[in-house]
């Protein structure tokens, strides 16, 4: 059995509100993908059901944060989920599709495409 351990993997999203009107956020992710929150430089938080609030003209990083350790094994996988958004004052749902996998020790993700 290998000594590797396979490191926690984020990326960076940014969101930002270009309606004329602020807007509360629902994101909504499954596990093994989180979001990263950092109330202050000591305390970090995971959601997958977050909420947040945007101003006019405000943008918002996200991190999105994979787990590998999800699965035990040592089995090559991908793993697919969407990353939905809905807001409060509108019916409308974004689905931002998430995309990664582990390769014999090795991450490999990328994040794109809206639907």
């Amino acid at each position: 059995m290998p000594a590797d351990v396979l490191e926690v993997q984020t990326q960076e999203l940014s969101l930002r509100n270009v309606s004329s009107l602020p807007l509360s956020v629902n994101l909504e992710i499954e596990y093994p993908f989180s979001m990263v929150f950092a109330a202050d430089d000591t305390k970090v938080t995971h959601a997958t059901k977050p909420k947040l609030s945007l101003d006019v003209n405000e943008t918002y990083n996200l991190v999105v944060q994979f787990d590998p350790s999800f699965n035990d094994d040592f089995h090559i996988r991908t793993v697919d989920e969407v990353l939905k958004v809905s807001y409060d004052e509108h019916p409308h749902v974004v689905s931002m599709s998430l995309h990664t996998g582990t390769f014999k020790y090795n991450i490999v993700s990328c994040v794109g495409g809206f639907a």
